[in-house]
């Protein structure tokens, strides 16, 4: 006998919610309004789930839901929605969303752009947002009914009315067998049929077998029970026990394997049966296989469904406490954030507090400082004006006596009709006369003689010579203005070079001052206030630098010195190696017309001020003698040292002869020097006439000395001298004018300009900004911008101070040069190595 197929197993049924339900609703907001629409959600039908915001995209992935319920207000909101945008899904997934009124999303038109389906303002009206949920997602779909573990019932319920039988409820026996269309034992009927469906699932037409006449008897027997107990309905127990009996249905319960229990039920497969083995019980047995598979599947659906809510109960708990986690977290970085952002606050007041007290510090040491210097300026006005009146003093009493000089060398003799009458200036006594009053020849006083001499020679000179010296200038006393003659400028300079003096030589003539910065009698530099004698001017008209350029330069460079060097340096006009050759050149100049000075007067000054305090040495540590004797040589040529000598005098060595050597003389020089000795000045000029001007030096330092014989020609008079020097003078006085008169209300505003003019003049570029020369462009543009605002001619000036407007603006071109060269890296780089660099 041939295995019959076994009923095929029927598809399984998905779990709702792995199917991607219609209904299905993820919750990312853990408010309490909205957990109570969720309720409601819930009890419409709805599957509502919670998921966090950071898990929703995953979890959209894996099962897309029908609509989210998003919190717009969160940090992530607006970014979680962009990643929802980007998951390819066939049918869209609505977002509701809900925030403040001054939330995250501003309007509906933001809410669409960004992906929101319909957006809500807190707080949420219930039941326009479970309308709203019903119009996107439909009404609730019925649940879906599980299959029952056991057959239906085949009775109807109490309410119903019984239905009427097919078939008349004859005796079993009064029908005949032969109206079956089956097999049956011997005098049993065929069972009527139900009023009700079968109690087992109808079998497929090709799984129907005829059932054994045993199994009919049983049918047909509890067929007559029911038909018999119709009157009322059955309790489920006897419903149960009717349709199997009690141990067929514990049997049921058990959990065996599907072979046993096929086996318990029919039997063997393969051995066969000996009774009960026909279609009808085969027919059974494939009833019965089928129903028990249904139950089976049925149970496992369940267990499957059990599970599937259990890892989703799971799931739901762990992202609650990822949630509850993430939120600690936050709020303890929210809590570091503070303390952070309170930490930084404190610092910064404190910051804020010690930088207000380091201010207040700074300008109450530039108020003490502008004190001092208010006061040091003050003090040395007073010491100017002081030494300004002695020397005018001084300057008068001169000249007095200079006048009584005159006057006693050229007074006329008395007339021999009256006896003369002394002057009351002169010291000479009366001529005596004899009776007649006639004058004696040979008692007639001698003419004055020169004053005398202070310089001694070396050994007396003879008897038919006379050394031609003038007395020393009083120049060794700091601050003693000398007034100078013809032939003074020159003198003046060669006795503080011989005398190893220290200081600045000042002379003063016809409104310019030029000093000659000394060091133990060597000359370092030579400066001077006239325009036209700047290092600028001297460029200009040496031909090296275009008078356009000098035109522009000259208002805004210093005169003299390595700082106006070091500017040409910046702006390019000058190389580096050019430098130290070009300041020597222009103290030359300078030197030169100092020489030529032929009146004014001459000062000593001992402490040094401004820029030649710190001015070095241009002529690279030659002696001063030897300077000087370059000088002399470029300014004086023969014939006028000739004059200035006397044609008829001799040279001799003097009491300074030492310093020869240190005029560093060439061999052919120093020879026709010492050819010279012994000579008058015009056999020399004659012969060889360069070593004049190198004598004249010399005779004005004290290495030679000038002599003549007695009975030669005197030389001209010293008072005709004396009368023209006095009158230059007089004319120079006349061009003086009167100081100025300070007012007590502009003398806070003439003390500022006085102060910043100082660094002007006589500092460098980063001295007239008040800086270090390690500055940086930030502390150069601060500086220039205060110093330029404070010094702006139209606010700094009124009509009482219109006088200081010159100054003013000198100060204000010389702020924007220096402005210029320091702020560019380079140019600044190189200005400092300029002005710091020794030659």
């Amino acid at each position: 006998m041939s295995q019959e197929p076994r009923p095929s197993r029927p598809p399984e049924v998905e779990s709702p919610a792995l199917a991607g339900d219609r209904g299905l609703i993820f919750l990312t907001d853990a408010s309490a309004e909205l957990e109570g629409v969720a309720q409601r959600a819930r009890m419409l039908g709805y599957t509502v789930v919670d998921v966090p915001l950071s898990l929703l995209r995953e979890r959209v992935t894996v099962q897309p839901p029908a609509l989210v319920l998003l919190d717009a207000d969160e940090e992530a909101a607006i970014d979680t929605l962009g990643k929802l945008r980007e998951l390819a899904h066939p049918t869209p997934i609505g977002v509701f969303a809900f925030g403040r009124q001054a939330g995250a999303i501003r309007d509906v038109a933001h809410a669409q752009s960004v992906g929101i389906t319909r957006f809500f303002r807190r707080p949420i009206e219930e039941p326009a947002l479970l309308s709203a949920i019903e119009q996107v997602l439909g009404p609730p779909a019925p649940r879906r009914a599980t299959r029952p573990t056991l057959p239906p019932s085949n009775f109807r319920s109490p309410s119903q009315p019984p239905a009427a039988p097919s078939v008349p409820s004859a005796p079993l026996k009064s029908e005949p067998h032969t109206a079956r269309s089956g097999h049956g034992a011997a005098g049993l009927m065929p069972p009527a049929p139900l009023s009700g469906p079968s109690l087992l699932p109808a079998a497929r037409p090709s799984l129907v077998n005829p059932l054994s006449p045993e199994l009919e008897l049983m049918l047909a027997q509890a067929e007559q029970r029911v038909q018999g107990h119709t009157e009322g309905p059955l309790s489920p127990e006897e419903e149960l026990e009717a349709v199997l009996p009690a141990d067929l249905l514990d049997s049921l319960d058990e959990p065996i394997d599907e072979d046993d229990e096929l086996d318990a039920i029919v039997g063997p497969a393969k051995g066969g049966t000996s009774s009960g083995t026909g279609t009808g019980a085969r027919t059974g047995t494939g009833d019965r296989q089928t129903s028990l598979r249904r139950e089976r599947e049925a149970r496992d659906l369940v267990r499957v469904r059990e599970r599937e809510l259990e890892v989703e109960r799971e799931a739901h708990d762990r992202a609650r406490e990822i949630e509850r986690a993430r939120e600690l977290a936050h709020e303890l970085e929210r809590d570091r954030a503070r303390a952070y952002e309170r930490e930084r606050e404190r610092e910064a007041h404190e910051r804020e507090r010690e930088r207000h007290e380091a201010e207040r510090e700074q300008r109450e040491r530039e108020r003490q400082k502008h004190e001092a210097e208010r006061e040091q300026r003050l003090r040395l006005e007073r010491e100017r004006e002081r030494e300004r009146q002695e020397a005018e003093q001084r300057l008068r009493h001169e000249r007095e006596e200079q006048e009584r000089d005159e006057r006693r060398v050229t007074a006329k003799p008395p007339r021999p009709s009256r006896p003369p009458t002394p002057s009351r200036d002169s010291e000479l006594p009366p001529t005596p006369r004899d009776g007649l009053g006639r004058a004696r020849v040979a008692e007639r006083p001698p003419p004055p003689a020169p004053p005398p001499m202070t310089a001694a020679v070396p050994s007396p000179p003879r008897a038919s010579e006379r050394a031609l010296t003038l007395p020393p200038l009083p120049l060794r006393e700091a601050g003693k203005t000398v007034v100078l003659g013809s032939l003074d400028a020159p003198r003046a300079l060669a006795e503080a070079i011989s005398g190893r003096l220290s200081g600045a030589l000042a002379f003063a003539s016809e409104g310019t001052l030029r000093r000659v910065l000394l060091r133990e009698g060597d000359i370092v530099t030579a400066a001077s206030s006239e325009e036209e004698e700047s290092l600028v001017a001297f460029l200009s008209k040496r031909g090296e630098l275009p008078r356009d350029v000098a035109a522009q330069l000259r208002p805004k460079l210093p005169p003299y010195g390595r700082h106006a060097g070091a500017a040409l340096v910046a702006h390019g006009h000058l190389v580096q190696d050019q430098l130290w050759p070009v300041l020597r050149a222009h103290a030359e100049w300078v030197l030169a017309a100092c020489l030529r000075v032929a009146g004014g007067t001459a000062t000593l000054e001992v402490e040094l001020t401004g820029r030649l305090k710190t001015e070095p040495n241009v002529f690279g540590g030659a002696p001063g003698v030897a300077t000087f004797v370059e000088a002399v040589r470029s300014v004086f040529d023969p014939a006028v040292a000739a004059e200035r000598l006397g044609v008829d005098v001799k040279l001799a060595d003097g009491p300074n002869a030492k310093l020869v050597v240190e005029a560093h003389l060439a061999p052919d020089d120093a020879r026709a020097l010492d050819a010279a000795k012994g000579r008058t000045v015009a056999e020399v000029l004659e012969s060889n006439a360069d070593a004049l001007p190198i004598a004249f030096a010399l005779v004005l330092l004290g290495a030679l000395v000038v002599v003549r014989a007695l009975g030669a020609p005197r030389r001209s008079d010293r008072g005709e001298r004396l009368e023209r020097d006095r009158a230059r003078e007089r004319d120079r006085e006349d061009d003086v004018p009167e100081g100025d008169v300070l007012a007590l209300d502009e003398e806070a505003i003439r003390a500022r300009v006085r102060a910043r003019m100082a660094p002007v003049e006589d500092g460098d570029y980063f001295a007239v900004l008040g800086l270090g020369h390690d500055a940086t462009g930030y502390e150069v543009r601060r500086a220039y911008l205060a110093l330029r605002r404070e010094f702006e001619p139209s606010r700094m000036l009124t009509a009482a101070t219109a006088d200081l407007r010159e100054d003013v603006e000198h100060i204000a071109v010389v702020l924007e040069e220096a402005y210029e060269i320091l702020r560019d890296p380079a140019r600044r780089e190189r200005y400092r190595r300029a002005i710091t660099l020794a030659p």
